[in-house]
């Protein structure tokens, strides 16, 4: 008999599809004429089934916040996930308050709402790291503002402390800082020309910097001085802004005997996307001619660390 009835109420808890007052009313009266006469002996199995209504509800809910962050809207996959807990909470206090086991439902439901805050939160972030490697390499600054722009709404959104807080801040300070310009001091430090060197006549060498790509109609930003030497030591510094869109040629020339300078010497280098000032440094190679340029890029302004890089 104990057992039938039991499992009566088990059957009927199982049939609620919702937290409907009206129907839970009679099925939580029942209950508690039960465990009025059984005592504790019928609380596990209706405590589960009660359990588990509560997390049938918790799934029900859980497809509104789920199509709003599949959409990306984190604003109202946030709030909707609020409302169904509060709302859960409410109701499952409503309808279960005079039970005996009661105050177990109250930390299962806040624990729920707890990781599923964090689930959307992981998913927020995630989402953030995608925008920000989407322009890793993009060579207009425009790009920048949006992703910025969806770094801060995470940080207003997601204000407690943690891992994912701090790399957000971090990003935005790098990426503030970069979309308006780096000033900088590009070094052309010395040069290897030594395949032009002959027994008895030294190459009188210099360097000359475009933007861009190099064409002959090309207007040079400047030039090194002019060294009678195979391995010139430049030392010469030009000053710009770097920026996501930055591209350098390096045209290395020696004075001619008769008609002007022969070009001994060419690279161009895209500096370009969110870490490209890195590539101004370090040794660049020309294998058509056999010969190259080491150049420098010292930060006038200085970039902060960022830790997606």
């Amino acid at each position: 008999m104990r057992k039938e009835a039991v499992e009566r109420v088990v059957g009927n808890i199982k049939a609620t599809n919702n937290l409907d007052l009206d129907l839970l009313k009679p099925i939580v009266s029942e209950i508690k004429s039960m465990q009025e006469r059984y005592s504790g002996e019928i609380t596990r199995p209706i405590d589960e089934a009660l359990m588990n209504a509560l997390q049938r509800e918790i799934e029900a809910a859980e497809a509104v916040w789920v199509s709003a962050a599949g959409r990306n809207d984190y604003n109202a996959a946030k709030q909707a996930m609020e409302e169904s807990f509060e709302n859960l909470l409410s109701s499952a206090k409503s309808a279960f308050a005079d039970l005996p086991n009661a105050s177990a439902m109250w930390p299962f439901i806040e624990g729920r709402n707890k990781e599923k805050i964090e689930q959307l939160r992981a998913l927020e972030f995630a989402y953030c790291k995608s925008e920000f490697n989407r322009i890793r390499n993009t060579t207009s600054v425009s790009n920048i503002e949006p992703v910025l722009n969806i770094l801060t709404r995470f940080r207003s959104r997601w204000a407690s402390p943690g891992k994912e807080l701090q790399e957000v801040s971090d990003v935005i300070k790098f990426l503030e800082s970069i979309k308006g310009g780096i000033r900088c001091e590009l070094g052309i430090v010395s040069g290897n020309f030594k395949d032009y060197e002959g027994w008895l006549t030294t190459p009188n060498t210099f360097i000359e910097l475009y933007s861009g790509a190099y064409v002959s109609e090309s207007t040079s930003l400047g030039s090194t001085n002019h060294i009678n030497s195979a391995q010139p030591q430049f030392n010469a510094g030009y000053t710009f802004a770097w920026n996501v869109g930055t591209q350098f040629t390096f045209v290395g020339k020696k004075e001619g005997k008769l008609y002007g300078a022969d070009e001994i010497f060419r690279r161009t280098v895209s500096a370009t996307g969110l870490f490209g000032y890195k590539e101004l440094s370090g040794s660049l190679y020309d294998s058509q001619h056999r010969t190259s340029v080491y150049i420098k890029l010292d930060l006038i302004n200085n970039i902060p660390k960022c830790p997606w890089e």
